[in-house]
């Protein structure tokens, strides 16, 4: 048992008054307070004046609405159009008419080289102060910032600022003592397999990072990403630009399939690879989309070595030990280098959240159930202790730590009924998979026996039983002969789920807290839902600097003093 300490917030400023960032994408810690960053956009300009022909589309009150004088900004037209009740009309016009939106987003954005970062110092979250960062050498947008003592560690990929694609495959880690001037370390992940036409990229991103006094750890994810709609030809884009009742677009290991109703009837047009002009070597990487996790490790003055590809996605922790790697399970490394699996004494369950502090790090395990627990562990991820935390909420769906150290937001929003069961029939037999437990069972129809049992959990894993559960499908052999009983394919359990499409009076209530602790013995527990804001209230970025955790909850920055 452990003391838990429920104490108030103290109130910070407004989002976006008295000096406070509006919102912010990351926080961590910095000299004696908190620095909070963010992209910051500059409105699009719009032209002085559009051609007659373009103004001709519009009806005369909007016109006489800006009086023959365009706003600066094409945000501010948008606001006045709202105002006017005009702003719906205004979007079906240039939804129907391409011209239109190119004409009146024919001025070149201010911010041609991206975004600029906008960066606020606050110490108690009243009083808030621009402060000059300095964007390390390609970096865009910054999706890991940690803060190592005196030392602020980024990790980002080189994105083109206008798209946010990935340029090429590195990846950089770089770090500052004075927020201006950066040491950078590169780290290369291997080249595009193959050349790749518009509409399909080739993605490397960062995953995870963690940093000590010695080096850090990271996670890159690398692997293809599709925009179909641009691999269409050019004269059917511009058919479903100009489709005021929308579409439907998705994409396989075969192609494309776009999906529109027309007086009231679903039509689906089907494009493969090979209508595209898309040869086999680039479709190969079309039907499978997901990423690819490695880790890579450093010192702060050496090359960055890859030490293996990572096995999961879940969150990598910085203790003064090496480092932890956390999902479904949880492994060990001193150096980044060599991994060593950590046993926890609870089966069938993952790490749903977790933070470290001096000393040890805090491990929300949850089961497939819906319960938690909390476990304690040192520095190494051994030596667990079951924590009975008083108060914490039982049905924890999942956690998310700061960027630094000692706090996590736990989400125990209800997750709601599970739908009905799925039930698929298939060349005579019956697959019905039960969505509460994961269950599968599949009878023939001719005998009414169950041939076959499994879990859905077990997908992708080496089959125990007569079931195989893999991208293919569902496939059932006969235990006695090996042979296939019958092998229902993956667009079959995809058609029927499509179908399954339940109706219920669940409202989802997003339920928050807080857990933050110094030193895993006393803990700050906070409902963040506790009847003096909003009635569901949205949680922004967090931050802890040993003796103080800052965030943002709804439209208030608000600040807690630890235990």
């Amino acid at each position: 048992t452990v003391e838990v300490v429920q104490r108030p917030s103290v109130a910070g400023q407004p989002a976006g008054s008295g000096g406070a960032p509006r919102y912010g994408e990351w926080a961590t810690p910095w000299r004696d307070g908190f620095i909070v960053g963010a992209q910051a956009f500059t409105p699009q300009p719009l032209p002085t004046e559009l051609p007659e022909e373009i103004v001709a589309l519009f009806p005369p009150e909007v016109v006489e609405l800006f009086d023959g004088e365009l706003p600066p900004t094409i945000e501010e037209a948008t606001a006045m159009l709202s105002d006017a009740g005009l702003l719906d009309e205004v979007t079906d016009i240039i939804a129907a008419n391409p011209e239109a939106s190119e004409a009146i987003y024919s001025a070149p954005p201010v911010d041609e080289d991206g975004p600029k970062l906008d960066v606020r110092f606050t110490t108690d979250g009243i009083t808030w102060e621009p402060i000059e960062m300095t964007l390390p050498p390609g970096a865009t947008y910054l999706p890991a910032v940690t803060t190592v003592g005196d030392r602020l560690a980024v990790a980002y990929s080189t994105t083109d600022p206008m798209t946010g694609s990935s340029v090429d495959g590195t990846v950089r880690v770089a770090s500052t003592s004075d927020l201006v001037n950066w040491e950078v370390q590169e780290v290369v992940t291997p080249p595009r397999p193959v050349t790749f036409p518009d509409g399909i990229s080739w993605s490397t991103d960062v995953a995870g990072f963690a940093a000590n006094e010695v080096g850090w750890a990271l996670s890159v994810y690398t692997g293809v990403s599709l925009n179909p709609e641009a691999l269409l030809p050019a004269d059917v884009q511009a058919e479903l630009a100009g489709d005021m009742n929308g579409y439907g677009m998705s994409s396989d290991d075969t192609g494309i399939t776009v999906e529109r109703t027309v007086a009231g009837t679903t039509e689906t047009d089907r494009y493969t690879w090979e209508d595209l002009g898309i040869g086999p070597d680039v479709a190969a990487y079309l039907g499978d989309q997901s990423y690819e996790p490695n880790l890579w490790t450093s010192t702060w003055e050496a090359s960055a070595t890859q030490s293996g590809v990572d096995t999961g996605y879940g969150q990598l922790l910085a203790t003064s030990a090496g480092f932890l790697r956390i999902g479904e399970g949880v492994t060990f490394s001193p150096d980044g280098v060599t991994w060593t699996p950590v046993e926890l004494p609870v089966d069938d369950a993952f790490v749903s959240g977790s933070f470290a502090f001096d000393g040890g790090v805090v491990l929300l395990v949850s089961d497939f159930g819906g319960g938690t627990q909390v476990f304690r562990v040192d520095e190494t991820g051994g030596s667990p202790v079951l924590l009975d935390i008083s108060g914490l909420p039982e049905n924890v769906q999942s956690g998310y730590s700061a960027a630094s150290r000692e706090a996590l937001v736990i989400d125990a929003s209800e997750p709601g009924p599970p739908p009905p069961p799925l039930v698929v029939e298939y060349d005579g037999y019956r697959l019905t998979l039960d969505n509460e437990d994961q269950s599968i069972e599949i009878v023939d129809l001719a005998t009414d026996e169950v041939v076959g049992e499994a879990n859905f959990r077990d997908f992708g894993a080496e089959a125990e039983g007569n079931v195989v559960l893999d991208e293919a499908g569902v496939t059932v052999t006969d235990p006695a002969t090996g042979e296939v009983l019958v092998a229902i394919p993956t667009d079959a359990l995809q058609a029927a789920s499509e179908e399954l499409n339940p109706q219920t009076d669940f409202e989802h209530s997003p339920d928050f807290w807080l857990l933050a602790s110094r030193d895993g013995e006393r803990f700050l527990l906070v409902d963040f839902d506790d009847g003096a804001g909003p009635e569901y209230p949205m949680v922004g970025p967090l931050a802890s600097n040993g003796s103080t955790v800052l965030t943002q909850v709804d439209e208030e920055w608000v600040v807690y003093d630890l235990p």
